[in-house]
């Protein structure tokens, strides 16, 4: 059985393995929330609404100069509070209750010196992405109808340099539309709870990796003349192949059978 050989020989496929980058991911937790009041009675005595959500935020720790990231923010239920507060007896009566975003708000207070406030409607939320650092938001504005997730992505700068930070604050504004009845009558109440900015996450510049050369050998124009052969007869195989990997190398090529390795030849 002849063989010839060309500048580069090989006669089985080669595997060239990569290492994979792992990224590390982290999961950041806020409860961002406020209270505004709503009215002023008599006496001193004023109603208060407060709301607070809990938003996670997952998100990776590291990237390179030039990269782009997924981060992903979830919401999932709110927690309203309706208060009113009696400048003669110290006190506030309070009652609050959580529920899924985008239900309706529904409450009153225990029963007070003068009754009972109750309040239905509706809070809306909004969250606007702001960063900081080397890099760029693909959104800046989330509006919040329902519970769920948004995904929005970060890009960090080609000039970032490794150890810079970029963070993702969100600024949380909740719109209150309120129908309110109790002591004080029947009122509708329209307003803007104080935003709050919370950090959503940070991440690290990391250098960008090198990546080791290596050798990376591939196949063209394989040739088996002839194609049929009787037992004892001369085949000859011919194949080129090539290095297009960025390093030097040696191949084992090898000639099989049924499995079975007949002849092999180092080829560099």
């Amino acid at each position: 059985m002849a063989m010839k050989r060309h500048l580069a020989i090989v006669f089985a496929l080669c595997i060239v393995a990569s290492l994979a980058v792992i990224p590390i991911s982290a999961q950041t937790t806020n409860t961002p929330g406020g209270c505004v009041e709503v009215f002023k009675g008599p006496l001193g005595r004023k109603v208060v609404v407060c709301y607070e959500t809990t938003v996670k935020v997952d998100h990776p720790l590291n990237a390179t100069p030039g990269e782009e990231t997924d981060w992903v923010i979830s919401i999932k239920e709110g927690t309203s509070k309706l208060r009113i507060y009696f400048p003669l007896l110290g006190r506030w009566y309070e009652r609050s209750k959580t529920r899924p975003i985008g239900d309706k708000i529904d409450l009153c207070t225990p029963p007070t010196p003068i009754g009972t406030l109750c309040a239905k409607g509706t809070i809306g939320i909004s969250t606007h992405l702001i960063i900081s650092g080397p890099g760029t938001l693909s959104g800046s504005i989330i509006d919040w109808e329902r519970e769920g997730s948004e995904s929005f992505k970060v890009d960090v700068s080609p000039s970032a340099t490794e150890g810079e930070n970029v963070t993702v604050r969100g600024n949380f504004d909740y719109f209150v539309n309120l129908d309110m009845s109790g002591p004080f009558g029947s009122i509708g109440v329209e307003k803007h709870i104080n935003p709050e900015t919370v950090v959503l996450g940070t991440m690290k510049v990391s250098p960008t990796p090198t990546l080791t050369p290596t050798p990376n050998f591939k196949i063209t124009n394989l040739m088996v003349n002839p194609s049929e052969v009787k037992i004892g007869e001369k085949v000859s195989i011919i194949a080129d192949v090539k290095n297009i990997g960025d390093a030097e190398g040696t191949y084992n090529a090898k000639i099989r059978i049924n499995g079975a390795t007949i002849c092999s030849e180092e080829v560099t």
